[in-house]
Parts: structure tokens; C-alpha cells; sequence
């Protein structure tokens, strides 16, 4: 009787045993990003229309607690690729980085497909009819179709819509352009200023809503 008893209890302890190894990792195992890049934005919603609440650019990394319901799996075509974006704690708020931008530890796929709950667009803090009153002399005026952007941070006027492309300048932030031009996924602008033509990356000007509906690609 007493080793029936031994027996039972030392099954009942392997089973208990079990459960907690199965547990445990499901409740501790949490998918992260890191830096693939010296800093990478932190934006309100799931796209490059939200605005920028900060920059990852330091420390351990970011917890991810759900994502877009883009593909997870879909394969980077480059850093610019923002067609998955996870949802990230950050600073205590809400954010979003574009899956390509970051270093992935964890499983992107169980994570639960979610809408942001409270993402402010870029237009937002650039209104239509605050980049139509811009006074800055950026220029001769276009004679084509156009709208005003406005640098987000240092960006590279270049000369082709091409990472690898010469640079003609680098405009600082809050600088006024002229918008001309498109590539067709938008994640290059052709842009006049200052008399000369050229080409940036999308992601870095705020544009007015619907800007794209009357600029060409080119």
C-alpha cells in the first residue's frame, strides 16, 4: 500500500512537473526586436502615414505585442520595405515599426493580428492649409503639378531615386519643398528646390492629405 502510494506520488509530481515546463515558456517567451540600423522610428500606427513618436536607438530591445495583417512571413525586399508592422511598447506608449526596419526574436506569425487604438496622421500636425501658407522662399514655383512638403529631420537631396544615388544636398529639418513627382510606390519623391530637381525618400517629408492624388510618377 505504501509504495502504491509512493508510486502515485511520484506521478503525480512528474506530471505537475511537466505542466510547468509546457507554462512556463508560453508565459515568459515574448518576441522582440532589435536594431537593424543605427535608429529605426517609432510611429503612432501601422504606416509611414502616422506620425513619428520617437526613435528606437538604444538599449535591449522592444517587446512586440502584435502586428499588422500583412503576411509575417513575406521576405524583406529591403530596409524600405514597410509592408508588415509590429506593434511595439514603447516608452510606456503604443508604437509601430516596419517588420524590415528591425531584428526579429520570436514568432511573428503567432502574434495577434491588432489596429492602432489611438494613431495620429502625419497630416495631423501638417495640415493642407498650413503647408499651402508657407512663406518660406524655397525657390522658383513649379510649372507643373505640385504640393509642399516639409522635412522631417536631415534628408539627402539626390540626384536619382536610388539609395546609392549622388547627393546633391542635404536639406535640414522643417525645410519647405516643392513635390513634383513620384516613384509609383511612393517611397521616392522627385522634388524641386531651390531651382534644382531631385529626388528623396518619401518617408521622411510630411505631405498634405491625398497629396499623391495629382503628382505624376515618374
Amino acid at each position: 500500500m505504501l509504495n502504491l502510494n509512493r508510486s502515485k506520488l511520484v506521478f503525480l509530481s512528474f506530471v505537475v512537473f511537466a505542466v510547468v515546463i509546457l507554462i512556463v515558456p508560453a508565459t515568459f517567451a515574448q518576441t522582440r526586436v532589435s536594431l537593424n540600423s543605427e535608429a529605426v522610428n517609432v510611429r503612432s500606427g501601422p504606416g509611414l502615414q502616422y506620425s513619428i513618436r520617437g526613435e528606437f536607438n538604444t538599449g535591449s530591445g522592444l517587446v512586440v505585442t502584435g502586428r499588422n495583417n500583412a503576411d509575417p512571413n513575406s521576405a524583406c525586399l529591403s530596409t524600405f520595405d514597410v509592408r508588415v508592422w509590429l506593434r511595439v511598447e514603447y516608452q510606456g506608449l503604443e508604437g509601430w515599426v516596419a517588420r524590415c526596419a528591425v531584428l526579429v526574436d520570436g514568432d511573428l506569425a503567432g502574434l495577434p493580428v491588432v489596429n492602432a487604438s489611438a494613431p495620429i496622421l502625419t497630416q495631423d500636425l501638417y495640415t493642407e492649409e498650413a503647408l499651402n501658407d508657407v512663406q518660406v522662399d524655397i525657390g522658383p514655383k513649379p510649372t507643373i503639378a505640385h504640393v509642399i512638403g516639409i522635412t522631417r529631420s536631415r534628408v539627402n537631396f539626390r540626384e536619382s531615386p536610388n539609395i546609392n544615388a549622388g547627393i546633391k544636398q542635404t536639406l535640414a529639418d522643417a525645410q519647405p519643398v516643392y513635390v513634383i513627382g513620384r516613384s509609383s510606390d511612393n517611397r521616392w519623391l522627385q522634388i524641386q528646390f531651390d531651382g534644382e530637381t531631385g529626388w528623396v525618400a518619401g518617408y521622411l517629408l510630411h505631405l498634405p492629405y491625398q497629396w499623391d492624388q495629382g503628382i505624376a510618377v515618374r
